[in-house]
């Protein structure tokens, strides 16, 4: 019998992402890749473990590390092939060795998935593993990616909630996302749309706070994902700014899909996408270049999404495969 292993990080977003398989007889989320309760030894492990000792090579003495990965106490029935998905994320919290431990076991095959870009600096580690360990399929979001690396091009994992639109946030364009170069062209968005009677809710984390220059913006204010998607419901228009370099979408794209919205976009790969509609999504090139009236103007939008962005499809998918 074939098992599905999902492991991942555990916060607000992953777990709302993943929501759509909570009742699946056939996999399994494990939300905490490993759990180390002393602060002072979890600090050392991330040190031991990360980017600058592991760049181009496993560090040694990793092995003492691998009594506190949930995986190192999971049963592995012997009766069972089992298809460990890992996402990005999680491949920078888990060494080398313990990747070889599990790639060892005859009925355990290893999945890799990259919900961001291969070349960001937050996925380096992670790229460094992937080369370095043998993965039984490797996906990835970003078409480029596929291209460049011969990954697996597959869509973001993302199960819709029904939480409640937020009134008191009702506005024109929204975006609540981090920084990741994007706080300039942000800032300049917000400055066109106040100049032209154009209702924002924008919110940015991981700004420097001497760097926080636009009143009416919200800085550095993280808040729950699923206050986000309220938010987002009340706003008339989704606003994405994908990060340089990058040519997959964000969750912008499929929030906005999800809940019926409108879709601002600076990705110019936004018309070959599924559920594209003019209609309702369009790109801008330059922020001066942006329709304000058709972010104001009020309609109703409908892409018949029909539920292919669930992880229940991704496995499907993975299925189909073996």
């Amino acid at each position: 019998m074939n098992r599905f292993l999902f492991i991942e990080p555990g916060g607000d977003i992953t777990k709302l992402m993943m929501s759509d398989l909570e009742h699946s007889e056939e996999v399994e989320i494990l939300f905490q890749p490993y759990v180390v309760k002393n602060k002072l030894l979890s600090k050392i492990r991330e040190k031991h473990i990360g980017y600058k000792l592991n760049k181009t090579k496993p560090a040694p003495f990793q092995r003492i590390w691998w009594k506190f990965y949930t995986l190192n106490q999971y049963n592995f029935d012997d009766g069972n092939d089992y298809y460990l998905i890992f996402g990005n994320a999680v491949l920078s919290m888990i060494d080398d060795g313990f990747i070889r431990k599990l790639n060892s076991k005859p009925n355990v095959h290893l999945i890799l998935y990259f919900s961001d870009p291969v070349d960001a600096q937050v996925t380096k580690l992670a790229k460094a593993r992937a080369n370095r360990n043998e993965f039984k399929y490797i996906f990835t979001f970003d078409p480029k990616d596929a291209e460049k690396y011969g990954y697996m091009l597959t869509r973001n994992i993302y199960s819709a909630s029904d939480v409640a639109p937020d009134k008191t946030k009702e506005s024109d364009i929204c975006f609540i996302g981090e920084n990741k170069g994007r706080q300039q062209e942000l800032e300049d968005i917000y400055s066109i749309c106040e100049k032209n009677g154009v209702k924002s809710n924008f919110r940015m984390t991981r700004v420097e706070k001497s760097k926080e220059n636009t009143a009416g913006i919200v800085y550095n204010k993280r808040v729950p994902y699923l206050q986000a998607i309220a938010e987002a419901k009340a706003s008339n228009c989704l606003l994405e700014i994908i990060q340089k370099g990058q040519s997959g979408v964000t969750l912008r794209y499929y929030e906005a899909v999800c809940y019926n919205k409108k879709l601002l976009t600076n990705n110019p790969e936004i018309t070959k996408l599924p559920y594209y509609d003019p209609e309702y999504m369009k790109y801008y090139n330059k922020p001066e270049d942006i329709d304000l009236e058709w972010v104001k103007n009020k309609e109703k939008v409908d892409y018949n999404y029909q539920g292919d962005f669930s992880p229940v499809a991704f496995i499907k998918l993975i299925k189909s495969m073996l």
